[in-house]
């Protein structure tokens, strides 16, 4: 059930209850392994698995000025149960896999299962402006109004209960989420410089002391893109990713245990789009 409201010619009210649910993969749900004996690991579906359920509540106040700008702010909670979970215990702890030369019930496994109940409630902020609205207050020269800032924020806070009955953060959830960008767009050119970053997210849980619950560490990225076009039919662009090749790091319970890093190098992109 949605409600949006004007409160005047500028702002709106967005008020919104509503219900959900999220089903395995196909791939979470099929009933088969698959072995490795060289990492001694065996991942496989769960067809028990169910559907995680949701019931929420959101409410927003935006804010569209004449000049362009905008102005966002946001709240919401949403009450989970039967959460899905990746899950990864040390032990597959059954001989069904086993052959007369090999004991597979040792092999870590990995699988999906529901949890218990869980929640998850935040904030969110949203402000865009351009420099438009202060070229002829400020008498500036006309370029200077094609300079322009972006920015949002997102504030979580999530718990929810593991299959084993332990209490962790949402998987997926980080506790914080900004983006910053900047942007020129005049005569013809834009371009826009962002920064992208989230805190630290649960994976995954474990089971013992050994293979702890899985997380990715925080990470952010520095993206740039260019365009000129030459009229409403012909456009250059220029796009750069990653420039900082920021690395994907996991660890396993603790931030110093870590089992994977990996980076991907930046990526560039030129070229010509055509109109017809």
């Amino acid at each position: 059930m949605h409600l949006n409201w004007d409160l005047n010619d500028e702002m709106k009210l967005r008020l919104s209850a509503n219900t959900g649910a999220a089903r395995p993969d196909y791939r979470d749900l099929r009933p088969n392994f698959s072995i490795s004996d060289t990492s001694e690991s065996i991942s496989g579906g769960n067809p028990a698995a169910g559907p995680e359920k949701a019931i929420g509540l959101d409410a927003y106040f935006e804010w569209y000025r004449p000049d362009g700008s905008f102005l966002s702010i946001g709240a919401y909670y949403k009450d989970l149960s039967d959460v899905l979970f990746d899950v990864r215990l040390p032990r597959f702890g059954r001989d069904i896999l086993n052959t007369p030369d090999v004991d597979r019930s040792e092999y870590a496994f990995s699988t999906v299962d529901n949890g218990g109940e869980g929640f998850i409630r935040g904030l969110e902020f949203s402000v865009a402006q351009t420099m438009d609205a202060y070229v002829e207050p400020l008498s500036l020269p006309d370029w200077v109004g094609g300079f322009g800032a972006r920015a949002n924020l997102t504030l979580n806070e999530s718990e929810a209960t593991t299959p084993d009955g332990r209490t962790v953060g949402l998987p997926g959830a980080s506790d914080v989420i900004y983006n910053l960008a900047l942007s020129y767009e005049r005569y013809g050119f834009s371009s826009r410089i962002s920064w992208q970053h989230r805190s630290e997210w649960l994976e995954a849980v474990g089971g013992g002391d050994i293979l702890g619950d899985s997380f990715w560490d925080e990470v952010g990225r520095l993206d740039f893109k260019a365009s000129y076009a030459f009229n409403d039919n012909a456009e250059i662009y220029f796009n750069a990713n990653n420039l900082l090749n920021e690395a994907g790091i996991r660890y396993q319970g603790e931030a110093d245990r870590v089992s994977e890093y990996e980076t991907f190098g930046s990526r560039y992109m030129i070229g010509l789009r055509l109109n017809f």
